[in-house]
């Protein structure tokens, strides 16, 4: 065990922290009583190998704000639930995003007919999960991979593949009232019904069933099949169901894209549905996946799939800038959350502009690619000011500000940097607060 010396600041004095670094299975032999003999603040830190048995599945954090964490990422770690039990059970156990899960496989869980929620159950819970891989999990009710409920929990950079469920959510299954985030991840080769207990009752969003609220941002859904329902990549058929799609890629689903309800809240803007859909900047043209089916031949098997963008892919610089929710989960670990989202899902930079691409999308060069991976390197951040992305704040960027001032349907190329709709004072005053300066 590593203790630190960590220092909060308050208004009026200064405190010392301990925060430990709990490592397993150095200083506690199982993932569980490493997270038991931890307190809010403190890291588990989980060493590479296969975790199995009792004390490494049906996981609780217990409410506590610590960071459980693997030493090398998920291709290195596993929490295999040998198809017993659940990975994580986070019920009415109240997490927050201060409670992270980062960068496990979690694999081979399975709970029985009426229980949902198989690789992780986040009941009145809300944690950052961050750098998984949920896959070959089987839910006998709903969420083969995650199952959400009253629940805004931030799920980025996973890959949630080859997933199954009973009822609906193959991939993951989100109840009526919650608000969680989907960033940066790729959902696919999930089903619903075939092999699950029942045909009929539901089999809906094999990859994705939205019963309420989600916001999915730079994702790629596909291959993902409701063999006895509908959605095959998103299920949002309920009347109080309202998520936003943005930035994303829903490819190849069966049946259908997404289904939704009548009348319907939900939102897609800047991604590439296939088949179209209607909405702002959408398209309906093959995103030029390098691999969709792999060597094999079977989009299925997504281990050998390759869902990155190929040259010339319309979903080069076709996203929106606007639509980035900065970064929540912190996924450079640079301290900085409210920054443009950094990196894709491959942990490679975010924003790079493609020179032999016209930039369709709405931001500076570079400008943010549909999908969970972006095509290319790696590119300096947007900054508000920079209407023509070369890094200077000068008197060309308030020349096309004013030229464009009061406009509407604007976009941050014309001075518009707030991505609200018009070039206006507020634009003018971002502008003049970082004239002259030089951004990266």
């Amino acid at each position: 065990m590593v203790r630190v010396l960590v220092f909060v600041a308050s208004v009026s004095c200064c405190a010392a922290v301990l925060a430990d670094t709990i490592r397993v299975p150095q200083d506690q032999t199982t993932i569980q009583a490493g997270i038991n003999a931890a307190v809010d603040g403190d890291t588990v830190l989980v060493a590479d190998g296969t975790y199995t048995g009792p004390g490494n599945k049906n996981l609780t954090l217990g409410g506590r704000a610590v960071w459980l964490r693997s030493e090398s990422g998920p291709e290195s770690c596993v929490i295999d639930c040998e198809d017993d039990g659940r990975g994580f059970v986070l019920d009415s156990t109240g997490e927050t995003l201060e409670s992270v899960i980062d960068g496990f496989r979690i694999t081979r869980a399975v709970t029985i007919t009426v229980e949902s929620g198989a690789g992780i159950l986040c009941h009145e819970s809300s944690p950052t999960i961050r750098n998984c891989i949920i896959d070959s999990c089987f839910a006998g009710a709903n969420g083969g991979g995650i199952d959400l409920v009253l629940s805004d929990a931030l799920i980025a950079n996973c890959r949630i593949v080859s997933n199954s469920a009973g009822l609906d959510g193959g991939g993951a299954a989100i109840g009526t009232i919650g608000n969680p985030m989907f960033v940066n991840c790729l959902v696919a080769a999930n089903y619903t019904g075939l092999g699950a207990y029942t045909c009929g009752g539901g089999n809906s969003g094999a990859g994705l069933q939205i019963g309420g609220n989600a916001l999915i941002v730079n994702s790629t859904i596909v291959g993902n099949n409701a063999y006895c329902g509908t959605g095959g990549g998103v299920d949002a058929d309920n009347n109080l169901s309202a998520p936003i799609i943005v930035n994303s890629v829903i490819w190849f689903n069966w049946p259908g894209q997404i289904t939704f309800a009548t009348p319907t809240g939900t939102v897609v803007r800047y991604s590439n549905i296939q088949f179209g859909w209607p909405g702002e900047h959408n398209i309906g043209v093959d995103p030029l996946f390098v691999s969709l089916a792999g060597p094999d031949n079977n989009p299925l098997t997504w281990e050998d799939n390759d869902y990155r963008l190929s040259a010339g892919s319309p979903c080069i610089d076709a996203g929106t800038v606007c639509a980035l929710v900065g970064d929540p989960a912190d996924l450079d670990d640079d301290g900085d959350t409210v920054e443009y989202l950094p990196l894709d899902l491959d942990a490679e930079g975010r924003f790079f502009d493609d020179p032999n691409m016209v930039d369709t999308g709405n931001g500076q060069p570079a400008v943010v690619d549909m999908g969970a991976y972006e095509f290319g390197g790696d590119g300096p951040q947007p900054c508000p000011g920079d209407t023509n992305g070369d890094g200077e704040i000068d008197l060309t960027d308030l020349s096309v500000l004013l030229g464009n001032f009061g406009s509407s349907a604007a976009r941050m190329s014309d001075g518009d940097f707030d991505c609200n709709g018009t070039v206006d004072l507020a634009d003018l005053s971002a502008l003049l607060a970082q004239f002259g300066t030089i951004c990266q």
